[in-house]
């Protein structure tokens, strides 16, 4: 999410603007609604997989959600202030998160 292809001023405006005008809109919910329902499945399989490769249960629903939402954020405060923090910082921040959870 944080790497140069795609964590770019430009993107992160559009995804921003998509955000925006998705209450407006039925069939972009409708759109955002599958997006979102793919990553949660996808990321919470893989939560469930390193809590029973590490042997520590966590709700791997809600890691992913708040890892989701984490990653949200810095797209959002990022576009607002371009000078906030650099990709690395909120690739790292997300990584430190998860770290954590099986710590």
């Amino acid at each position: 999410s944080f790497g140069p292809t795609l964590f770019k001023p430009d993107y992160i405006g559009i995804w921003v603007g998509f955000g925006s005008v998705i209450a407006k809109s039925p069939t972009l919910r409708k759109l955002h609604r599958e997006l979102v329902a793919d990553d949660i499945e996808s990321y919470q399989k893989i939560f469930e997989a390193i809590s029973i490769k590490r042997g520590k249960p966590i709700n791997a629903r809600r890691a992913t959600l708040s890892l989701l939402m984490l990653i949200d954020g810095f797209w959002n405060e990022c576009h607002l202030d371009p000078g906030l923090c650099s990709a690395e910082e909120a690739a790292q921040a997300c990584y430190d998160f998860v770290e954590r959870l099986f710590n």
